[in-house]
């Protein structure tokens, strides 16, 4: 019997293993050795498979974005910590609440009990991205968390102090290829 599973196909065995139960003896006079190949062999298909649909949603809503980008914001300025959108004009954008939830972008300058409002409100949704003067708050509807960070302490680097609507989307046009390469081996690697 060990001999009929080993010269069959693995994609004949797998197939054997999800439709015919009757067939599991086969699997069971297996060497341990050829069992943990067919295992990593699974794995491996699970891991390439699960990157892929990663990248995926990735990309399509990255694009989403950057075409929201694209057509609500006429004018986008980032200087030394400070992010000015659309003449400090409150946007809200719903367009993606199957992915990232609301987006509200609102850089005009407000108070701490306003900032607590825009808080509670975003951790009484699934998900959401808020885009303020100084930081940027996002709630992850698969880590159920709120990230709140500052605009300084992410872009720490000396060279880029500003930039405006028109770099960020050539940024994002030369090198968004490179982030889902980047993004798909994180992802192998960490599953």
């Amino acid at each position: 019997m060990q001999d009929s599973t080993n010269k069959m196909n693995f994609f004949k065995k797998v197939l054997i293993s999800i439709k015919d139960f009757d067939k599991y003896e086969l699997f069971i006079k297996e060497n341990i050795g050829q069992t943990i190949k067919y295992l990593l062999k699974l794995v491996a298909i699970f891991v390439v498979l699960l990157t892929a649909i990663g990248i995926f949603t990735l990309s399509d809503t990255t694009k989403k974005i950057f075409d929201v980008l694209n057509k609500e914001v006429s004018e986008l300025h980032y200087e030394d910590g400070t992010m000015i959108i659309n003449n400090n004009e409150e946007k809200i954008v719903t367009d993606f609440q199957e992915s990232i939830g609301d987006i509200i972008i609102n850089t005009s300058e407000f108070s701490e009990d306003q900032m607590q409002k825009y808080r509670t409100e975003i951790s009484n949704k699934t998900s959401g991205l808020y885009i303020f003067r100084d930081r940027i708050i996002i709630k992850n509807s698969n880590l159920s968390t709120i990230t709140e960070a500052k605009y300084q302490d992410i872009i720490k680097s000396d060279e880029l102090k500003e930039f405006n609507k028109d770099t960020l989307l050539d940024y994002y046009n030369k090198s968004h290829i490179s982030m889902y390469i980047i993004f798909a081996v994180v992802i192998y690697f960490y599953l």
